[in-house]
């Protein structure tokens, strides 16, 4: 065997070898990476079902002023499903009347102060009407751009 063709052998040998060793790599970390991600998703179900059940009005905004979540209480509070109002900006589901109302607060809280709006809600049927409170407080999740919750 000539130098080209031992060259050429070893290239072949190195390559096939690195081949070999990826595929092991592969299989051993696939098994760990499939239950962090199992984890997850077990986790995201629980922290969903905390959500949904909590006996308040939850949606999570972005800075984008699009609705990233909403539980149950929401969907049913603005009468649309969460699939309707994910991804849409709030003002389009608040309606632009309700937006106007609530635009100072939106600007103060994406500024990085916590904000509170009070407001009376007409009874719909008698014994009905409330004061209610919308808390907006701001969040940084990391990796993502800063939103907050109402």
């Amino acid at each position: 065997m000539n130098d080209s063709q031992s060259s050429q052998f070893h290239a072949s040998a190195r390559e096939k070898f690195l081949a070999l060793s990826l595929e092991s790599t592969r299989k051993s970390y696939y098994p760990q990476l499939q239950k962090q991600l199992d984890n997850l998703k077990r986790n995201e179900a629980r922290l969903n079902l905390l959500i949904d059940n909590l006996p308040a009005y939850i949606a999570y905004v972005n800075d984008k002023e699009e609705l990233v979540l909403v539980n149950r209480k929401f969907e049913k509070l603005m009468g649309k499903s969460r699939d309707e109002m994910i991804g849409q900006k709030l003002a389009t589901i608040t309606g632009k009347q309700n937006y106007t109302r609530v635009k100072a607060q939106i600007t103060q809280v994406l500024s990085g102060e916590t904000s509170r709006f009070e407001f009376y809600r007409k009874p719909d049927k008698p014994g009905d009407g409330a004061l209610r409170s919308i808390l907006y407080r701001k969040w940084k999740i990391p990796g993502k751009s800063a939103g907050f919750t109402l």
